[in-house]
């Protein structure tokens, strides 16, 4: 099982996704779960990312019994790299449906560490501040594909808001900065924060983003000003 595992991470690596795919669905049930992992990634990863062979391959790791066998930080890889893979396609719904079908595996996986709270001691507390690192992944991957979608900065701030009230997230500069960096020019920038303040076209649930939000992205963009002054 480790010498498919290898050979896996190597085919990927290399580029060779065909022959991963073809390998991971020769082992079936005796794969593990990163090898699924690993070829979902390389997927996700292309050019022009295969969304089609990154959902077969999830089809399969459950059809083989990998999902339920899979670690809490391995499926945080998978959806994560399903986000980011819709994010390159500028498919901003699909990367949300990603996010949210993530979020509910998490759930589940939050559940079980509670339970695991009447075990031994201390497995309960470290069951439930993984599941909490693999929900800052899974928004960190979400902002990282919001970011150039002309509707994502809306999208994208109201899902900080909500896990920072959650406490999945306590430090929001860098997510905001990271907001910023993903409009190439001043005026893209400038039309999604008239679009901030105005409470403009929303998405799914009808997001809105809080004054708060909005001068918290305000700060991040004076200090980028700042930079780029100081570097000229």
């Amino acid at each position: 099982e480790a010498r498919a595992v290898e050979l896996v991470a190597s085919q990927c690596a290399t580029g060779a996704i065909s022959a991963a795919a073809v390998l991971v669905r020769r082992l079936g049930g005796a794969a593990r779960p990163i090898a699924f992992v690993l070829l979902v990634e390389a997927c996700c990863a292309e050019d022009v990312p295969s969304m089609a062979l990154a959902r077969a391959t999830l089809g399969a790791m459950s059809d083989a019994g990998a999902l339920g066998a899979a670690s809490v930080g391995e499926m945080a890889r998978v959806y994560s790299a399903l986000i980011q893979g819709h994010g390159a396609l500028a498919q901003l719904d699909r990367a949300h449906a990603a996010f949210e079908e993530g979020n509910g595996w998490l759930v589940q996986a939050a559940r079980e560490a509670d339970a695991g709270e009447g075990g031994d001691e201390g497995s309960g507390e470290e069951g439930s501040a993984e599941v909490r690192a693999a929900e800052a992944s899974l928004v960190a991957a979400m902002v990282e594909a919001a970011a150039p979608h002309p509707d994502g900065l809306l999208l994208a701030c109201s899902l900080l808001e909500e896990a920072v009230g959650r406490g999945v997230v306590t430090r929001v500069d860098g997510y905001y900065e990271q907001l910023i960096h993903g409009h190439s020019t001043a005026e893209e920038l400038q039309s999604a924060l008239d679009t901030l303040r105005s409470s403009g076209p929303t998405l799914g649930r009808g997001y809105r983003a809080s004054d708060a939000t909005i001068a918290s992205l305000m700060r991040a963009l004076r200090r980028r000003d700042g930079g780029l002054a100081e570097g000229a």
